[in-house]
């Protein structure tokens, strides 16, 4: 076992980091009072990552070195990198339960941070509140512990997850354990309508050919039936004209900067200026299509109309495709599992419980309503009558049996 701390930096020492040696290796870049900044490598698999442990003082003033520290690490930092620890303060007022309400003034800084390195929050589980004043009367709750990561990060290791455990005996602090997971099977992916499909020229004709219903019932029936019917036309859609539609779209917009250089060499060819006007409408199209394929991967409303597809747009699909990933459950006997298989089961079970068992029911006695209290054909019309404002009716009193509901799992 090995340790390095920040005792040079700061009376006391406010950090201590170990690691297992014979698994691990950690180099310490730097050391400030507030932070440790370390470059640590797996020796089992070689991967190599950033790793900034993080204590921060106690006031907006004092933390103000922690954030030129981490800003100046991590500025042009194109490796994975994790920043975690306890950064006492919150990024908004909602992190926070009791006493004063953060002012803009205090949570200034950490946003500006986090925001200019484009780190983000670890998918976590367990507690969201990582530290309380442990007080009976005026409780404080705050969320003072995170565990934050690039986009690089995501590149290598798609599929973090950090674990906020419930605070000890001896620290009022949450502790965070991060784990690096393997990807797993996710199964069949389920089918999914893209916006770009309806700016092809055949969408109109697949949809019109493919919307309709031989065959009996209701309507709401007919209409599943339609759109089932329409889920194979279109994927074949997908896969012939917008499947890989990013190498698409460079490949057609590398077509018309070659072709404009032939251009340069041939100004009065018409035929290039033909194929160049063309390319460029088939480039454009494709662009689009892009843009509004991420757009909607990503659930960017906000940035609909900004500029054309860029490396934000891939960063956030990256990132919120692997943010699906279920690290654990916790089960109905209140132990937790991560194993695949358990947590399938108890998502099953809950379900089942939820809906209830299946079960066989008496065939309703038709004789039994007709023998009781039934409306006229006056009565009946009123029922199926348009619904005002101001209609009112009074019903004479039916006795109904209780309905008996029949469920049957797929």
């Amino acid at each position: 076992m090995a340790a390095v701390h920040n005792l040079d930096s700061h009376q006391g020492g406010r950090i201590l980091i170990l690691w297992n040696k014979d698994t691990v290796d950690l180099e310490v870049k730097s050391s400030h009072a507030q932070v440790i900044h370390c470059l640590i490598q797996c020796k089992v698999t070689g991967q190599k990552l950033h790793c900034s442990m993080v204590y921060g003082l106690y006031s907006v003033r004092s933390r103000r070195e922690l954030w030129d520290s981490i800003e100046n690490y991590g500025e042009n930092m194109t490796e994975p990198w994790l920043v975690m620890g306890d950064f006492n303060c919150v990024m908004s007022p909602e992190e926070k339960t009791g006493g004063n309400i953060p002012t803009n003034y205090e949570l200034k800084d950490f946003n500006e941070t986090v925001l200019g390195l484009g780190v983000e929050d670890i998918p976590y589980t367990g507690t969201f509140f990582t530290w309380s004043n442990s007080a009976v009367d005026n409780t404080i709750w705050s969320k003072l512990d995170r565990a934050m990561v690039n986009s690089a990060w995501y590149d290598q290791m798609p599929v973090t997850k950090a674990d906020f455990q419930a605070p000890g005996p001896i620290s009022d602090h949450s502790p965070c354990i991060v784990t690096i997971h393997r990807e797993s099977n996710k199964g069949q992916t389920p089918f999914r309508f893209f916006n770009m499909w309806t700016k092809h020229e055949e969408f109109q004709n697949i949809v019109q050919e493919k919307w309709k219903f031989e065959g009996y019932g209701t309507d709401q029936f007919k209409l599943c039936k339609m759109l089932k019917g329409l889920k194979r036309p279109l994927k074949e859609l997908n896969r012939a004209a917008f499947s890989h539609i990013t190498a698409r779209a460079e490949r057609a917009a590398k077509e018309v900067e070659d072709l404009q250089i032939q251009l340069q060499a041939d100004l009065e060819n018409q035929g290039l200026k033909e194929s160049i006007k063309q390319k460029k409408k088939t480039a454009n199209f494709l662009m689009e299509a892009e843009r509004q394929f991420l757009t909607q991967k990503a659930k960017c409303n906000y940035a609909l109309h900004a500029d054309k597809t860029n490396k934000f747009f891939h960063n956030i699909v990256k990132r919120r495709s692997k943010k699906n990933f279920i690290a654990a459950v916790y089960k109905e006997n209140g132990q937790k599992t991560e194993s695949e298989e358990e947590m399938i089961n108890e998502f099953l079970n809950f379900y089942k419980d939820l809906l209830g068992t299946e079960e066989v029911c008496a065939p309703l006695d038709a004789t039994v309503v007709e023998s009781g209290p039934v409306l006229n054909e006056e009565e009946g019309q009123e029922l199926i009558a348009e619904v005002t404002e101001v209609s009112t009716m009074i019903l004479p009193q039916v006795h109904l049996r209780k309905p008996c509901y029949d469920f049957s799992f797929l």
